[in-house]
């Protein structure tokens, strides 16, 4: 019972801080949901973070005040609370990026990739060839196949090339 009343709160917190931050232009009105609650068997922020992603949900720890931050943790940096969970908008843009040449294949490319709520991930961008990726470009992420664990990760690709 006090889990859900502190969730209650934490949302309540969340919603009415987004409504400010909308008319003060702040990131934390990128975000749109809380992500659902992970199982309880799944506790540690890695797993969490993969649980969503295998779900094909983006998302990111935040603070009360709707700050997202990345890499995840335990706990909010600065206070020391708990973090919640949100689901980012997948929306961002191409801050650095770097093409890999092996021997007999095409370049493949590194980037990192600052989302709309602020954080920067590290990841690749598809559909461009690796050495033709434009730093500054807008992408949307999508989720790659399961691969050999069934994990799925978050790629890119420009963002109008997944309008429908």
């Amino acid at each position: 019972m006090t889990s859900v009343n502190a969730f209650t709160a934490a949302e309540f917190t969340l919603r009415a801080t987004r409504r400010m931050s909308a008319a003060c232009g702040s990131v934390a009105a990128a975000m749109t949901a809380l992500a659902p609650p992970a199982p309880d068997h799944v506790t540690s922020p890695g797993a969490i973070v993969a649980w969503h992603w295998d779900a094909g949900r983006l998302v990111l720890p935040a603070t009360p005040d709707g700050t997202a931050f990345w890499p995840p943790s335990l706990a909010c940096p600065g206070t020391g609370e708990m973090p919640l969970w949100t689901v980012a908008s997948g929306l961002g843009t191409v801050y650095a990026t770097t093409a890999l040449h092996v021997r007999d294949s095409e370049p493949r490319n590194v980037a990192i990739v600052q989302l709309d709520e602020g954080p920067m991930l590290m990841t690749r961008i598809e559909g461009i060839p690796g050495d033709a990726v434009p730093i500054g470009l807008r992408v949307a992420a999508r989720f790659s196949a399961p691969d050999e664990t069934g994990a799925r990760l978050p790629v890119f690709a420009s963002a109008d090339d997944t309008k429908p």
